[in-house]
């Protein structure tokens, strides 16, 4: 059965869980499609490292999929942008 885009956004929002336990912040990251990952209120730059490496993983692991964020040309900003681009890799 082919993943379906909610498989990926669970797996996004799963990590992101997992890094606000991680984070130092005021306000965690929101579980949304329009949650900045990238840029004002979003990762710092470590963080961000940090998040792309346990998604990947996670992707790995979960869905079978060897998928290289990092390495993107397509940039992504949003929570709801890095879903459509791992949903977009997965549904090859």
């Amino acid at each position: 059965m082919p993943t379906t885009k909610e498989q990926c956004t669970n797996l996004v929002y799963e990590c992101l869980d997992a890094m606000n336990e991680l984070l130092v912040r005021d306000t965690p990251l929101g579980k949304a499609p329009d949650t900045v990952l990238i840029g004002d209120g979003g990762l710092d730059s470590l963080a961000l490292v940090n998040f792309i490496g346990m998604l990947e993983d996670s992707l790995d692991a979960r869905l079978h999929c060897n998928v290289v964020l990092a390495d993107e040309d397509v940039p992504f900003a949003t929570v709801g942008e890095l879903v459509d681009l791992i949903h977009r890799h997965v549904a090859q």
